[in-house]
């Protein structure tokens, strides 16, 4: 169904319609991402790859903590245009709730839902502002406030939301993990950029590339698949919770697992590609290191967490590799930074490898389940 504004005869409320001047196509079951949703997704692709260079020139907790808060903000503003576009399929380019209205004018409890959240939001970006103009540690603390009002008061406003293409929503996500896990494998190139090609560089990037497609097959392989299919499944209030829980607030901390774990490849590039200042019996700094590692366990914890709230059960193999990859740099600190990303990326592959043995039955039944539509 298309709306057109502004084409009614006069005397049918076409001068409303004409002032507002917006075409408005809502969205239907089968839904696709369109191409200019994709290219609005480069100025996040850009902004996340700011996000690792400021992290990476502080390196430290302080330099880490920060960089949270910018991802946090980066990715709820990310979600809001992810929830618009699966409402209406024109004018981004607007203020995400002005929009939004806009899409809602004959959806009463569209527009109520919109008022209860605007009400958080006004706060949080209010608090943005005044953290900007004061700068320095009150700036950090001043967002990581907005950060909470807007997280918390979007989760308690309601779920009076539409989602009427499950498919395109799912779809939206899995290209921003995408997104994420290319700025993991940049960071490799990011990080010897003025370093001449050598063998032990060549090594770090095939193993930090073994580390991204790892993450890759572990989202792709069966899970992403099986999670559009409970959201399809549901409807009305049960599919709007569903997507809030699952994708707005599980995939953020996949996604900032992905952004530590390219801050850590790209010291681990610098450190081995670097021979004048480390070399390659060097270890990583302390923060580096946790970030790799816990950046990785963040993603798999993530993952748990999906699967617990799409389907109500735990993928056991993932949540011990979990646990390991989070104790882990207790045991590796001291290995050369090569070594510690080698140990990350025989682990990874080690439980794929286990998974496609063990489950080898289930995934060719899923499989052969979405082969079929």
């Amino acid at each position: 169904m298309t709306r057109q504004f502004g084409t009614g005869p006069p005397g049918h409320d076409g001068g409303r319609r004409r002032r507002l001047a917006a075409r408005i196509v809502p969205t239907r079951e089968g839904h696709g991402v369109t191409t200019i949703e994709l290219f609005f997704d480069l100025v996040f692709v850009f902004a996340i790859t700011q996000v690792t260079a400021l992290m990476a020139d502080d390196l430290g907790w302080r330099g880490i903590l920060r960089g949270l808060v910018l991802l946090a903000l980066l990715w709820f503003a990310w979600c809001s245009y992810a929830w618009l576009g699966n409402q209406a399929l024109a004018a981004v380019r607007l203020l995400h709730l002005a929009v939004y209205a806009v899409a809602a004018l004959d959806d009463a409890g569209l527009r109520r839902q919109l008022v209860r959240t605007a009400i958080p939001v006004a706060i949080a970006v209010t608090l943005l502002v005044v953290g900007a103009v004061l700068g320095g540690a009150l700036q950090t603390a001043l967002w990581a406030a907005a950060l909470l009002i807007d997280y918390t008061g979007v989760y308690l406003s309601g779920s009076d939301w539409r989602l009427p293409s499950p498919g395109h929503f799912a779809e939206r996500h899995g290209l921003i993990v995408i997104i994420a896990l290319g700025e993991s494998i940049i960071a490799v190139g990011v990080g010897v950029t003025d370093l001449p090609l050598t063998v032990p560089i060549a090594g770090a990037a095939l193993l930090g590339l073994a580390v991204s497609v790892a993450l890759w097959w572990l989202y792709f392989d069966v899970v992403a698949p099986v999670a559009e299919r409970e959201l399809t499944r549901r409807e009305g209030d049960a599919r709007v919770r569903l997507a809030r829980d699952s994708y707005t607030y599980l995939h953020f901390p996949m996604v900032a697992g992905v952004i530590y774990l390219a801050l850590g490849l790209k010291k681990v590039a610098e450190y081995v590609g670097d021979t004048a200042h480390h070399g390659l019996a060097y270890p990583l700094p302390t923060t580096a290191l946790w970030a790799m590692y816990g950046g990785v366990a963040a993603y798999l914890l993530a993952h748990l967490g999906f699967r617990l709230r799409n389907i109500g059960s735990i993928n056991r193999p993932r949540a011990v590799v979990a646990v390991v990859v989070l104790v882990a740099p207790l045991a590796v600190g001291g290995l050369p930074a090569i070594v510690a990303l080698a140990v990350l990326a025989g682990v990874l592959v080690a439980l794929i490898v286990f998974e496609v043995v063990r489950y080898a039955e289930a995934r060719a039944a899923i499989r052969a389940e979405f082969a079929e539509h």
